[in-house]
């Protein structure tokens, strides 16, 4: 571990929250089966309106950006030495920069951002940068997949009509009458199958992912070490059955699974289970196992959890009092089960929220259709409970907490590695631009500061004439574009596609998806998930007797088959500001300062341990207060 310390919650980056606890050997691959699988109203879910983004300020920099070539979103002029301007509307973290500029050092495999802001021309070296210029380009952080299975990326959604599942091991084994959901064609765990699914999220803009299985080049595999392709310290250890349950094994009231991951597990890295992916007791069970019931607490600061669908209140509480993330998968919970996790009470208690694909089988193809799923609930069940950015954020900074890289990946910020997706912003605020995206819309992806992918002039510009041939040019959407596959995993686009079945589901698509899941909630018999004018959520509730009429909180079997109210004060638990309290009056946590240091989470050096100092000895962007081994910088791997 390091420096004498063997609790990963002192001594990972982040740490308690300060809330009072209140909680109480699988096959880490996947089977053949699949799983694959501020106030939100404090009168029982009045309208909180549309909420203005949390964002310290919006600067507009005095910098005249040129206008592109006609028909061009950005134009390279060469410079004379290592290093690359970007210039758009950059967003920075909790700052948009109008007309900003972002410096990257030009320096080796991962280079790193020296400058962000109005003033990077005054940086040594500027004035002889090459300049990539994108008056209406919105420059964001590269976006991060935390919950993938790249082995099933072939898979063509999976119909299965209006049937519905109240636990993944319905839909997997076909258990309780059900039938088996499976997609088609099936695995491919061969370097050919991950690229292929590597190369449909970067088309999206990522450059990231834990998809349980890997290969050299493309996007950073961040749960194998070995093709994380240069990060530093990121180890994710992705268990999709932490309970050894891959053979159908559902319990309730006891721990009896075939083998329940030990406490080793939580040694060095990010624990990344998948847990309580259904709506039942049984579920949520194995949750209450993994928290102690079973003798071994595996939920903890290094813990980020993926669905967490059968989760309640006092479950919730007791991850926020760990330090634990959530991943959460809209489409896929919301297309098997016609619900997902109670992510307005996760937000409630500062839990950090990472978006994530899960397959394409049930789920989304990349992360911008993820992205719009999660704006849809939020839309019309959450009554936009978040805002822009912290949707934005959702599928950037968040994705790099729960992995435990928010210290090198997931902002635009000085000494941050430069993985950067440029978006067309021509006619969307910054925010939507990224939120609202499509495949159409993504002119440039950079991993390290090298482009993988982009607009045909951009990447031209960029890469060394020798080369460019290794970036061969792909027509998307009607735009000439360059993938830089070759160059950078050394095959083809073509050699990819024809090394696997031929009946894959696509790349990409210039518009929605075919046969894309719905993320409509739906069950039958039960609610359409559409609003009307006597039931605004849609959840089968009628308002006069609906304890979060604007906020969608149907009746779960977890729940009692009722809506859950903790406190029994009127208000549903996804709408109240204080559910174990009765009344609205409660101490409340900051979601966007959740250790309540003074210092904005994004910003925070220590964002789970207070530390107003923020005092960083070894200057590697790590606190003092949550640092392993303080006197020496983990980049120098120590």
């Amino acid at each position: 571990m390091g420096c004498g310390d063997d609790d990963p919650k002192n001594n990972k980056p982040g740490g308690d929250s300060g809330l009072t606890d209140v909680g109480s050997n699988g096959n880490n691959d996947d089977d053949t089966g699949g799983n694959n699988g501020g106030d939100t109203g404090g009168d029982a879910g009045g309208d909180t309106g549309n909420p203005t983004d949390p964002v310290s300020s919006v600067v507009t920099c005095p910098t005249s950006i040129p206008s592109p070539t006609s028909g061009r979103l950005c134009d390279v002029t060469a410079g004379t030495n290592a290093l690359t301007m970007i210039q758009g509307t950059i967003l920075s973290g909790t700052t948009v920069f109008e007309n900003g500029s972002v410096l990257l050092d030009g320096q080796g495999k991962n280079q790193k951002i020296l400058c962000v802001g109005c003033d990077c021309g005054d940086e040594a070296g500027a004035a002889e940068a090459t300049v990539l210029a994108c008056k209406d380009g919105v420059v964001s952080p590269a976006l991060i997949n935390p919950h993938d299975h790249l082995t099933f990326s072939l898979a063509n959604p999976a119909k299965h009509g209006d049937e519905r599942f109240d636990h993944r091991h319905d839909w997997r084994t076909a258990a309780r009458g059900h039938k088996r959901v499976s997609g088609s064609p099936g695995s491919n765990n061969t370097d050919d199958g991950i690229l292929y699914g590597e190369l449909r999220m970067l088309f999206g803009g990522a450059t990231s992912i834990a998809g349980s299985g890997s290969a050299a080049g493309l996007l950073r595999n961040l749960d194998k070490a070995s093709h994380n392709e240069g990060l530093v310290g990121v180890d994710v250890d992705y268990r999709t059955f932490p309970l050894g349950d891959s053979n159908g094994t559902m319990r309730t009231g006891n721990c009896n699974y075939p083998t329940i991951d030990s406490a080793s597990r939580l040694s060095s890295g990010i624990y990344l289970p998948h847990i309580a992916e259904g709506i039942d007791n049984e579920a949520r069970n194995e949750f209450l196992c993994l928290n102690g019931e079973s003798g071994t607490d595996l939920v903890r600061s290094n813990t980020s959890i993926i669905h967490g669908v059968g989760l309640t209140a006092t479950d919730i509480v007791a991850m926020a009092a760990d330090g634990s993330k959530l991943v959460w998968s809209p489409r896929t919970n919301i297309d098997l089960y016609g619900n997902t996790a109670n992510v307005t009470l996760f937000k409630q208690y500062g839990v950090p929220i990472g978006l994530g694909t899960d397959w394409s089988t049930s789920g989304s193809m990349n992360m911008l259709r993820e992205l719009q799923c999660a704006d849809y609930l939020n839309t019309h069940h959450y009554n936009k409970t978040f805002s822009d950015m912290e949707l934005w954020m959702m599928a950037t900074y968040n994705g790099a907490i729960t992995m435990g890289a928010e210290n090198q990946i997931g902002l635009l910020m000085k000494g941050y590695i430069a993985d950067i997706t440029i978006f067309d912003g021509s006619s969307r605020q910054p925010y939507r631009a990224v939120i609202d995206a499509e495949t159409a819309d993504v002119s440039l992806v950079l991993r390290g500061g090298a482009p993988l992918y982009g607009d045909a002039n951009i990447v031209e510009g960029l890469v060394p004439a020798g080369e460019i041939n290794g970036c061969e040019e792909i027509d998307v959407c009607g735009a000439e574009r360059r993938l830089c596959v070759k160059r950078d995993a050394g095959k083809t686009l073509d050699a990819i596609k024809g090394a696997v079945n031929q009946n894959a589901y696509a790349l990409f698509f210039c518009g929605e998806p075919v046969d894309e899941p719905s993320c409509v909630p739906y069950r039958p018999n039960e609610y359409t998930g559409v609003g009307n004018a006597t039931d605004s959520d849609g959840d089968g509730i009628p308002d006069d007797q609906d304890n979060c009429p604007f906020v969608f909180n149907p009746a779960r079997p977890v729940d009692n088959g009722k809506q859950a109210d903790t406190d029994n004060d009127g208000i549903g638990d996804a709408c109240d500001p204080c559910p174990f309290d009765e009344g609205t009056e409660c101490d409340a946590i900051d979601p966007n300062d959740i250790d309540g240091d003074g210092i904005p989470t994004i910003e925070d050096i220590c964002p789970y341990v207070p530390n107003a100092d923020q005092l960083d000895t070894s200057k590697d962007g790590i606190g003092d207060a949550c640092h392993p081994c303080k006197d020496h910088s983990l980049a120098d791997g120590n």
